[in-house]
Formats: C-alpha cells, sequence, structure tokens
C-alpha cells in the first residue's frame, strides 16, 4: 500500500544522507520561494539530517497548499482561519472552503515539486568534485515517482498527498 509514497519517502531519505555524508546541510527553496538551510552549524548532524528533511519538505507542501487556499477564499470573500493543516470559516461559506480547498491541493500535486527539488538539489550538490553517487542518485528522482508513472500518473500527482499523510498522521478538517 502506497508503494509510490514509501519510494518518495526512501528518496528524500536518501538524497539527505548523501549529502549530509559530504558534511553538507540540506538546503532547499520552498514552494513558496523561501529558502532553507537545514541546518547551518558547521558540522550538521547526519540523523537530525536524515530525519528532518522528510517532514520539513512534507510540511513546505502543505504551508503552500495553505497560502493558495487562503488567497483563493479571500478572493471569493469567505473568512478564512487556519492553524497548521486545519481550516475554518463560517458554516454557510464551509462547501464553497471545501471545493477551494480540493482545487488547491490538486493545482499544488500537480506541479512537478519532486522533480524541482530533485534539480535544485543537483545545481547545488552536483559538481565535478562532488561523488558520482550523490549525482547519479539526486538526477534519478524518477525512481521515487516510478509506481505512478506505471499506473499512468503524473509523477507527484496524489503520491504526495499519501506520503503527507504517511509521514504527518494529520487529518484535515474540510
Amino acid at each position: 500500500m502506497f508503494s509510490g509514497s514509501r519510494a518518495i519517502q526512501h528518496w528524500l531519505t536518501e538524497s539527505t544522507r548523501l549529502i549530509s555524508h559530504m558534511g553538507s546541510a540540506v538546503e532547499w527553496v520552498t514552494p513558496l520561494g523561501i529558502p532553507i538551510i537545514q541546518d547551518s552549524s558547521l558540522r550538521p548532524n547526519k540523523l537530525k539530517q536524515r530525519n528532518w528533511f522528510p517532514h520539513n519538505f512534507i510540511h513546505s507542501l502543505d504551508s503552500k497548499h495553505t497560502m493558495l487556499t487562503a488567497l483563493h477564499c479571500y478572493r471569493e470573500g469567505l473568512t478564512f482561519v487556519s492553524v497548521h493543516d486545519r481550516f475554518w470559516t463560517h458554516a454557510a461559506d464551509v462547501p464553497i472552503m471545501n471545493q477551494l480547498c480540493r482545487e488547491q491541493f490538486a493545482c499544488l500535486h500537480s506541479q512537478p515539486s519532486q522533480q524541482d527539488l530533485s534539480r535544485f538539489l543537483v545545481t547545488l550538490f552536483c559538481c565535478s568534485s562532488r561523488p558520482q553517487k550523490l549525482s547519479k542518485h539526486l538526477e534519478d528522482s524518477k525512481h521515487a515517482a516510478g509506481s505512478a508513472q506505471a499506473r499512468g500518473l503524473r509523477p507527484g500527482a496524489g503520491e504526495a498527498f499519501h506520503l503527507l499523510l504517511q509521514l504527518t498522521s494529520r487529518r484535515a478538517i474540510v
């Protein structure tokens, strides 16, 4: 069950392991465009890097979904309140908010977030002086989304949702 989600989680964890093995902190840019350096100390903790990155990347997807939903609710004139992954509005507006929430979720997960992350990590961490194993792993982001492609889905479509559920064990109220 959720083999694509496990593959994505494995890809994120293995990417982190290889990057931290080089003595580097994991860095990326969130879907909202915020640059992140996961641990800026001189000697990043490898275990913390490996454990934090998959969760933090998924949380960055959560934050973009929340922002998109809030913006679209505002455009529709709805009151919108959010704490983490919980969304509230006036009871009469719940059906509209639900629709907007689902539309923005589908929009977010139709974007190539994992491929964008892979390209960023390759650019940042893979140069001629870097180990070939890291370069090969980061450039091969397709293996993490392979099960989705085999089922005819766009990489990341729906798979990120299942990963989100596995990693955070949170339920959205919508």
